[in-house]
């Protein structure tokens, strides 16, 4: 690896931390509840195509049934590794449920 200049270092860090926060500012709390709704929503439209029940899901996606609950209601965030066993769980592409989701936003 190369030696990073530690001023430069510091001065990359500084710059990334001001896109992140003009990024959060710019996401409104409403848009992302409303995305966390609609992916729930796909998840569970996706979960009653293959006739499981929640407790099913969760066995097969290793989590615990109150999470995937939670999920599906839009009030438990899935982590990028959870959104991943969840659609092992339900016999599909990661990017499928989000693309579900979005077509429930009208995006």
């Amino acid at each position: 690896m190369y030696p990073i200049e530690r001023g430069l270092c510091k001065r990359l860090l500084a710059t990334f931390l001001q896109c992140l926060s003009e990024w959060r500012d710019d996401v409104e709390s409403e848009d992302v509840q409303r995305l966390g709704v609609a992916f729930g929503k796909a998840v569970k439209l996706r979960r009653v195509e293959l006739d499981y029940s929640q407790e099913e899901l969760a066995d097969k996606a290793d989590l615990a049934r109150s999470f995937v609950s939670g999920v599906e209601r839009g009030v438990a965030k899935a982590s990028i590794a959870s959104v991943w066993k969840l659609a092992v769980a339900l016999e599909c592409k990661p990017s499928e449920l989000w693309i579900s989701a979005e077509r429930m936003l009208g995006r």
